[in-house]
């Protein structure tokens, strides 16, 4: 099996997360989206997410922040605003500041030389502007539409129903499959480890099943699972290539690089979140996907 990529410390993750926002954040609500967003795309925050009324959270981001002033690498701030309750404010100072640019190329070690490193970055730009432009209620509204979190039924229905739709698209996708193309395989690949990954996840479900959608990497890998679909269907009329490496369509590179991203989410956050063990995915469905990432 590949190696996993290292899993960032936690101040660092809240130090990467301020220094994507140019420094500042406002608000512990927005704090907790940042991290919990740039965890759903494939960053390795380390922190166990809970969906809560707000999105999902986690406690713990509070105490690292605050012991994190206390090593002089933020400085948090209570403000007053127009509502009832004050916000707090978390600021990057310049030691934070040195420490998240000092060891930047250690902690984006996993990203190098991966074939998903543009989706990575795509996502990254995304979550960086909307945690940047969008009021708090704006943006737990669009955490809550993207994740699902409104949704009425119960777990097992909804996971049931994405691995339904992961099939059918699997179906309809190996019918215009072409066995010498690089693209193909690993599309059909993604879409076969999703769906072993959410059997898994069904599979095991006594263990986790009283939480409900409490934890945040239930409703992650289902995101990931539904966007694998959409990117399936926009490759069924791709033009068969050979060898990806001489591609030089700049929107099939994209497009491969958001599939594999994909793949890298619904495994790390799978093992993250304990909801997939290697154990239940076969050895030949590991190394199929380490081979896709190579």
């Amino acid at each position: 099996m590949a190696e996993q990529p290292r899993v960032w410390p936690e101040e660092y993750g809240v130090v990467f997360a301020l220094g994507m926002c140019s420094g500042e954040i406002k608000g512990k609500v927005k704090l907790n989206k940042a991290l919990a967003l740039l965890q759903r795309d494939g960053f390795p925050i380390r922190n166990k997410f809970k969906n809560a009324p707000m999105g999902p959270h986690d406690a713990k981001i509070d105490t690292t922040a605050q012991e994190m002033e206390k090593d002089h690498l933020i400085s948090i701030k209570e403000e007053p605003t127009t509502y009832d309750k004050n916000r707090i404010s978390y600021r990057l100072k310049r030691e934070g500041q040195t420490y998240l640019e000092d060891d930047f190329r250690e902690q984006f070690a996993f990203a190098n030389n991966q074939p998903f490193s543009l989706a990575l970055l795509e996502n990254f730009k995304k979550t960086q502007n909307n945690v940047l432009t969008l009021k708090t209620t704006k943006l737990v509204e669009q955490v809550h539409e993207e994740l699902g979190l409104d949704n009425e039924g119960n777990l097992r229905h909804d996971i049931g129903q994405v691995r339904g739709a992961l099939g059918q698209e699997s179906f309809i996708a190996e019918k215009g499959v072409d066995p010498s193309c690089p693209i193909c395989l690993e599309v059909l690949g993604s879409l076969d480890f999703a769906m072993r990954s959410l059997d898994a996840m069904l599979e095991s479900e006594k263990r986790w099943f009283t939480t409900g959608w409490q934890d945040s990497g239930k409703s992650f890998i289902l995101f990931s699972a539904l966007r694998l679909i959409d990117y399936s269907k926009e490759f069924r009329r791709h033009q068969h290539n050979l060898d990806v490496r001489l591609n030089k369509d700049d929107s099939i590179s994209l497009m491969r690089s958001r599939v594999l991203l994909r793949l890298h989410c619904i495994e790390y956050n799978g093992v993250l979140y304990d909801l997939i063990h290697p154990f239940q995915i076969t050895d030949d469905e590991i190394e199929s996907c380490d081979e896709l990432r190579a």
